[in-house]
Order: C-alpha cells, then sequence, then structure tokens
C-alpha cells in the first residue's frame, strides 16, 4: 500500500511508527511481540522488511506525515541506550523536506481521546491494527471521518523545531536516568 501512496499519514498513540523505527527499537517491539503472541521466530526477517520499507521517507515524490503523543517517546519499550538512539533517529527524521513528525506535547488539551493508531493511505482507505489483526476501511465516510482526526491532532501537535524541543526533553529526562 505505502508503494503506491503519495501522501501517508499516521497516527500513533503506543508505540513510535514502524517507518521511524532503528533497527535496536524494532527488535525490542518485535521481540515483545513474539514472546506476546508466540509467533515464530522471524523478528531478522521483519527487521529487514521494516528497514527496507524506510526508503519511502527518501522519497521526494511522496509526502508523509506522522503524530504520535509525547508517551510514545518516553514509553520504555526497548532499554534506555536504544530509546535515546531512537530519539536520536526522530530528531533527524523531523528534518528531512517531505516529512512532518509532529508531537502532542503532555501539557497539550486533546482534541479526542488517544484510543488507537490509523494510518491514512492517499484517500483512498484507512488501515487501523488491532491487536489481532489490520482493519482497511474504504468506506469515503470513514476515510473522511479518519482524515479529520488526524488533522485535529495535527492542530496540537508541535512540529519542526517545536517537536525537536519535545523530543530533546525526553532526551535531557533519559540522560538523568540510569541506564538498564
Amino acid at each position: 500500500m505505502e508503494a503506491r501512496t503519495t501522501l501517508l499519514r499516521a497516527f500513533e498513540p503506543g508505540v513510535v511508527i514502524g517507518l521511524l523505527q532503528t533497527t535496536e527499537y524494532a527488535r525490542s517491539v518485535f521481540t515483545r511481540i513474539k514472546r506476546l503472541y508466540q509467533a515464530p521466530d522471524e523478528i531478522d526477517a521483519a527487521i529487514r522488511v521494516r528497514m527496507q520499507r524506510q526508503d519511502i521517507l527518501y522519497d521526494q515524490s511522496r509526502r508523509v506525515r506522522f503524530i504520535v503523543p509525547e508517551a510514545v517517546l518516553r514509553y520504555r519499550l526497548a532499554p534506555l541506550d536504544v530509546m535515546r538512539g531512537q530519539l536520536d533517529r526522530l530528531l533527524a527524521v523531523t528534518a528531512l523536506p517531505n516529512v512532518e513528525f509532529g508531537v502532542v506535547p503532555f501539557e497539550t488539551p486533546l482534541p479526542s481521546a488517544l484510543l488507537n493508531g490509523f494510518w491514512i493511505y492517499d484517500d483512498d482507505h484507512v488501515r487501523v491494527p488491532t491487536r489481532t489483526r489490520d482493519l482497511l476501511l474504504r468506506d469515503p465516510e470513514d476515510v473522511a471521518f479518519y482524515a479529520r482526526a488526524f488533522e485535529e491532532f495535527c492542530a496540537v501537535a508541535a512540529f519542526r523545531e517545536d517537536a525537536r524541543s519535545v523530543i530533546v526533553r525526553v532526551l535531557h529526562d533519559f540522560a538523568a536516568q540510569p541506564g538498564d
């Protein structure tokens, strides 16, 4: 789906968006998923695919917009050194010309509850991941609903320098913590 999409919008309330993950962070996330679902040990293959998908970030013919709440930056889904590396990666991504990365700071009033993540592919369909499968919504009313929800989160998110300031604040907080 990503290969055919020229405008990708994603909101994730619980994890760093896969297209932005470092190898180490992805390994930590996949290891936790494997344990929960008792999945076969295909972590290395899953990481390779995830890293290859990140090529979309460097394709100037595409526009990608991401929103995460500040809590995602702080959730300890990996050891502190991995989390620091992941935050450094996010700092780098905020400088890409075709990527908009927004963070909803803790102190910002929310437009709605952070119920689930969703990915909007152009204005054609929406993917809503659940714990057991992804829902694919194609009804124009559903797509419009999620597009409005995304724009509401964009309206309260910090972008560019403001987003980098939030990331740096989290990095500073992590630096004050002892390592794992």
